[in-house]
């Protein structure tokens, strides 16, 4: 009966691989401020959109996981923000981040055509998230 444990446990391991490969945690320093992270936020996505238009997959996936881990940081750096706007906000969060994945999936698999209608929803998203927020506070 010591199979089991051992089958579990490979399992449980294989499982947490896939995962942390596919979700590999972005190594991009977070700013402070929720002004700081918006400019940030901009920056990185005319990057996203200029490695998709050059259809460089490897740096899609790079750059797309620094775009999500900037706009993850901002339910937690908004604590101005009225409970409506910050819950608006965290869903527009979780829309990201499968689009994203969808974007840089789309890179690998070299359909850029996709990759440029999810960018397209990417930037939906993001004027989404930055209506919540005061001019001043999204705004270099």
């Amino acid at each position: 009966m010591k199979t089991v444990p051992l089958i579990a446990g490979i399992s449980a391991i294989l499982v947490f691989t896939l995962l942390r490969v596919h979700g590999e945690e972005s190594k991009i320093t977070i700013p402070d401020s929720v002004k700081a992270i918006w400019a940030a936020l901009d920056s990185k996505y005319k990057q996203l959109a200029d490695v998709v238009a050059a259809k460089k997959a490897d740096e899609v996936y790079t750059v797309a996981e620094d775009l999500e881990a900037l706009l993850k940081a901002l339910p937690s750096k908004s604590t101005n923000l009225p409970a409506d706007k910050l819950k608006r906000v965290e869903g527009q969060v979780k829309n990201a981040g499968k689009v994203l994945d969808d974007l840089h999936d789309a890179a690998k698999d070299g359909k850029y055509d996709v990759a440029q209608e999810k960018l397209k929803i990417v930037e939906g998203v993001i004027k989404a998230v930055r209506a919540q927020y005061p001019a001043d506070e999204t705004s270099p």
